[in-house]
């Protein structure tokens, strides 16, 4: 029983000499490393489970590299990256439009020129009067405008298609006038046409002139075949 006792308590005793022993060895460790922690590396160890420098590597073992980074992640098929918008175009500016000039102004009516005053010839019809300064006759043929006769009315004018005895306006181009065939005569007031026994006749729109009868302005005259419009200047 005291065989066992002693025996205890000696190895008791080596386990404390133990204990002590590798605290002593720990303390001078964490002083020759700096105080690192027990979980950081060794001084000659590398990172990534290398083996201590001076110690070789077996044999197949693979150099260690460096990790590898994230793939980068595929983008949806046929994606473009938004464009900014672009800038709106500003439009010029068009130049102000001149504004219209002003429309001259219509032109005063002109008054109608007055009627020529009423006279009575010597058979008691009523007649009008030439308006002051009408003193030529004009006969334009009816049928060809580009025969126009002009003649003063001072002295009367004689009609006919010969030229001879004194006439004034000749119409030599139709056989149906007379050598003389009608006279006109104005007494400064009034405007008379008669017949000088025509083989034809004279007739004053459409009536047959048997004596003096007033001539106006519009009238139409026929001698023979050949019709004219008469106009007082």
């Amino acid at each position: 029983m005291g065989g066992i006792t002693l025996s205890l308590l000696t190895t008791i005793r080596l386990a404390a000499i133990i204990v002590l022993i590798l605290s002593v060895v720990g303390i001078i460790v964490l002083k020759l490393t700096g105080g690192k922690s027990a979980g950081q590396p060794m001084p000659g160890q590398q990172l990534f489970g290398a083996p201590p420098q001076g110690m070789p590597r077996p044999q197949g073992m693979p150099q260690p590299g460096p990790m590898p980074g994230p793939a980068p992640m595929p983008g949806p098929q046929g994606f473009q990256p938004p464009q900014p918008a672009p800038a709106p175009m500003q439009q010029p500016m068009a130049a102000p439009q001149p504004a219209p000039a002003p429309r001259p102004a219509a032109p005063a009516p002109q008054p109608a020129p007055a009627a020529a005053p009423a006279a009575s010839n010597d058979d008691g019809a009523t007649v009008a009067i030439i308006p002051g300064g009408a003193k030529t006759l004009v006969l334009t043929d009816v049928a060809d405008s580009s025969k126009v006769f002009r003649a003063d009315l001072e002295g009367g004018v004689l009609i006919g298609r010969k030229s001879s005895g004194g006439q004034k306006i000749v119409i030599d181009y139709d056989s149906s006038v007379s050598g003389k065939h009608c006279q006109v005569t104005s007494d400064g007031a009034v405007i008379m046409i008669e017949d000088l026994h025509s083989t034809n006749k004279t007739y004053l729109n459409g009536a047959e002139v048997s004596a003096k009868t007033v001539l106006r302005a519009g009238d139409h005259v026929k001698l023979g075949n050949v019709t004219f419009k008469v106009d007082i200047e």
